[in-house]
């Protein structure tokens, strides 16, 4: 079969199906695995070692850390000292946002598919309701213990970080 096909089911439950499609008087199958839906999680896209898109979904519950810095500070000119608040004024700050996010119970079917995370091209985090691109945001993303393959057992949590783009907010100059 050449190229890939996109189909779309409404009717699909969660858990393992075997889809079927049929080109040229040619039968083919493949197992899809419907995952929970949940409002309130992480959604992640990114590129695979085929160079096809995946989607991966990580628990609501995540951490949310944001790093403020100073940009810099501009000289005042002092013109009275009875009035004057201070001599340099803040430019503004920059913000480095980081998410902490887990997935638990990770088969290690899954963490096959989810080690080209690490190092695929472009990842994209959900921040819309669409699946428009001004509703995907270009992250970075960064394991916690780059675990791709368990030595027993049949089940894993998988912890990222994921880096969002600088925030820039210019006050004054």
């Amino acid at each position: 079969m050449a190229g890939f096909y996109r189909y779309k089911y409404d009717n699909l439950t969660v858990g393992d199906h075997v889809i079927t499609v049929t080109i040229n008087d040619v039968s083919y199958s493949k197992t899809v695995r419907i995952n929970p839906f949940c409002d309130n999680s992480l959604y992640l896209k990114y590129i695979d070692h085929n160079g096809q898109y995946r989607f991966y979904i990580f628990n609501p519950y995540y951490e949310k850390k944001e790093s403020p810095k100073l940009i810099g500070s501009a000289n005042n000119v002092i013109t009275e000292l009875l009035t004057a608040q201070s001599n340099t004024k803040n430019i503004g700050y920059t913000s480095e946002r980081i998410i902490t996010a887990i997935a638990y119970d990770v088969p290690q079917d899954e963490l096959d598919l989810l080690s080209d995370l690490y190092t695929s091209p472009r990842i994209y985090l959900q921040i819309g309701s669409t699946d428009n691109t001004k509703d995907w945001l270009l992250v970075t993303v960064k394991s916690k213990d780059n675990l791709i393959k368990r030595k027993k057992g049949n089940f894993y949590n998988v912890e990222i970080e994921i880096t969002l783009p600088d925030t820039n907010t210019i006050k004054m100059l």
